[in-house]
């Protein structure tokens, strides 16, 4: 069974409240509100931060990314094991984890990294952990 490298307790936002922002069929989710439950931080860089949760009974992750102390207009963007590549944005993530982005993904062993960045391509950060 994999593990991710640090243990974290699995949250989620509620679906419900959550709005979707992707580039291909995979949603990518973003959690604010009352109903959002934001994971821990397994790493944080700059002003970006990722936390990965425990693998689950389906050999799944989630993986948030948020930014860290400031707020920026942006995206956040997901990279991982064979070719994850996902973004969330243009919008507003605020700092301090007012809101997140979140996918769901396979746990295939390998290093996850969250990035963050203005529409310019200024970065903003890569927060990275590993998987297995």
């Amino acid at each position: 069974m994999l593990v991710a490298s640090a243990a974290l307790t699995l949250g989620l936002a509620s679906t419900a409240s959550a709005e979707t922002t992707t580039t291909d069929t995979t949603a990518v989710h973003v959690g604010t509100g009352a109903n959002a439950t934001p994971m821990s931080s397994s790493g944080c860089n700059l002003n970006i931060c990722i936390g990965i949760s425990n693998v689950d009974a389906n050999n799944n992750v989630t993986i948030q990314g948020w930014a860290y102390r400031t707020s920026f207009y942006g995206y956040i963007r997901f990279t991982g094991p064979q070719g994850l590549n996902k973004h969330a944005g243009p919008k507003t993530w605020i700092g301090g984890h007012g809101n997140y982005a979140y996918i769901g993904a396979p746990a295939i062993v390998g290093k996850y990294c969250v990035h963050g960045y203005f529409p310019d391509g200024t970065n903003q950060g890569t927060a990275c952990n590993n998987v297995g």
